[in-house]
């Protein structure tokens, strides 16, 4: 269950968390519901990994997530900053 956390449950939670500041900016529910929805998924998967009592990961490399997060502020910062003023959402 904590594998199953740690490569899919975690992941995708961050992920919403990611989704949302780049969604279009119109109504609330536009922009919360399809993230949200996938919590249906993720809550599944969470559900599904209680069943499994063994699970063999010998993959134990660690990388640095410091690139991609400083590129993702940095796409985030131009679609907020210069983007979002400039073209008209209809």
């Amino acid at each position: 269950m904590r594998f199953i956390f740690q490569v899919a449950t975690l992941p995708a939670l961050i992920s919403i968390a990611l989704i949302v500041p780049f969604r279009v900016s119109r109504d609330l529910i536009e922009v919360m519901l399809p993230p949200a929805l996938s919590l249906i998924g993720i809550v599944w998967i969470q559900a599904l990994a209680w069943r499994v009592s063994v699970v063999s990961w010998r993959g134990e490399t660690r990388a640095s997530i410091a690139y991609p997060l400083a590129a993702a502020v940095a796409l985030l910062s131009v679609f907020q900053l210069l983007l979002r003023r400039s073209v008209a959402v209809y």
